[in-house]
């Protein structure tokens, strides 16, 4: 009996254990990518009244390594958010294995822009950015219309039933800026002239497309804040 009791113990703290472990991954995948996207998106906005000035920024090597933070943040964001889609609680508001692609597809163009063709040639690294961001563009598409044809019908319990509204509008919400931002990335990718997907003055799109990016990585930003405060209440109303 005291050894069956021991393993029930065991069992339990095992699995007291690995709830804290995947709440933690969930934790950390959303919080992680609140402020990088915050700076990409002033990074953009950046670019957008003074353009030109991110590319001289990643011409000096002061600026290269500025620059490797965001892209590291990035890298590690893309890890723990394939880690919440493997491990981490699947009735909460957190980023999957889509953020983690858009996060690797950023973390790409950061090499890219910081090292060119050091680190990607200008042909491999166009075709792996373009193919990336029209991969992200896809699954943001995908995700805005599982979560628009999801059905949430009220039963009888409106805690859990605003509990999944609040979800279904935050797969919305990533939904779009996920599809966005892909779609900026395969522009981004596919562009013939070098550096005009940075600059304003290169193409008559280029602004507009500048002002939709930083709109989109600032709203991904926000959009973090705002499910982890939702989330908090859903765990603790009070």
């Amino acid at each position: 009996m005291s050894e069956s009791t021991n393993q029930l113990g065991l069992r339990t703290w095992l699995g007291v254990l690995a709830n804290r472990w995947s709440d933690a991954i969930s934790q950390a995948a959303r919080g992680v990518p609140v402020p990088t996207y915050l700076v990409l998106g002033g990074l953009a906005l950046l670019q957008l009244v003074n353009p030109g000035a991110v590319q001289r920024v990643a011409s000096q090597e002061d600026g290269r390594a500025l620059l490797l933070v965001p892209t590291g943040s990035l890298l590690l964001s893309a890890a723990l958010a394939a880690g919440n889609a493997i491990w981490g609680p699947r009735a909460r508001m957190a980023p999957g294995l889509r953020d983690a692609l858009m996060h690797c597809a950023f973390v790409v163009a950061g090499l890219k822009l910081s090292f060119g063709a050091h680190v990607v040639s200008e042909p491999a690294g166009a075709a792996i950015i373009g193919t990336l961001g029209l991969a992200t563009a896809g699954a943001g598409v995908h995700l805005w219309v599982a979560a628009a044809l999801r059905s949430t019908p009220p039963d009888g319990n409106w805690q859990a039933h605003r509990h999944r509204l609040l979800m279904r509008s935050d797969d919305l919400a990533r939904g779009i800026l996920i599809a966005i931002l892909g779609a900026l990335l395969f522009t981004a990718g596919v562009q013939d002239v070098p550096g005009a997907g940075l600059d304003p003055g290169g193409h008559a799109l280029i602004f507009p497309l500048l002002a939709l990016g930083a709109t989109a990585l600032l709203g991904y930003g926000f959009l973090g804040i705002w499910s982890m405060g939702h989330e908090r209440r859903m765990i603790d109303p009070w």
